[in-house]
């Protein structure tokens, strides 16, 4: 999580502040309160240790601490913090993953150019 702490944060939602709707942003964004609804993010986004999301999110990279209900599509990196709870699915191209974190979901990973990584099914007769 330490590259990810490093970056410059455009917006931040504190952990006093509750919101609810669809956040739709080229920049990025680090959340330490509770949100519902939608987020997409041009950027990243950096779900932190305390905060409560019930929502999908859409972003480049997203680095969670905190607890996420909801699918999670990252199309560069997803990395989950030691602290980190998931109930949803994962699509992304690279996952990081801490001892400790709670994920209930399926993860569906991508190839370099965006395209789903398909599952090798063996020759029908062979074990």
């Amino acid at each position: 999580m330490r590259d990810i702490r490093n970056l410059e944060i455009a917006t931040v939602v504190r952990p006093d502040v509750a919101l609810k709707g669809d956040i739709s942003l080229h920049t990025s964004m680090k959340i330490e309160g509770k949100f519902e609804g939608t987020i997409t993010c041009g950027g990243f986004i950096h779900i932190g240790k305390g905060a409560v999301i019930n929502a999908d999110i859409k972003a480049d990279v997203v680095a969670i601490e905190g607890i996420v209900h909801g699918n999670i599509y990252a199309s560069h990196k997803a990395e989950l913090g030691p602290t980190a709870e998931v109930h949803g699915d994962i699509t992304t191209h690279k996952l990081k993953m801490a001892d400790g974190v709670t994920f209930t979901g399926i993860c569906r990973m991508l190839r370099e150019d965006g395209t789903p990584v398909s599952e090798t099914v063996p020759p029908s007769g062979t074990n």
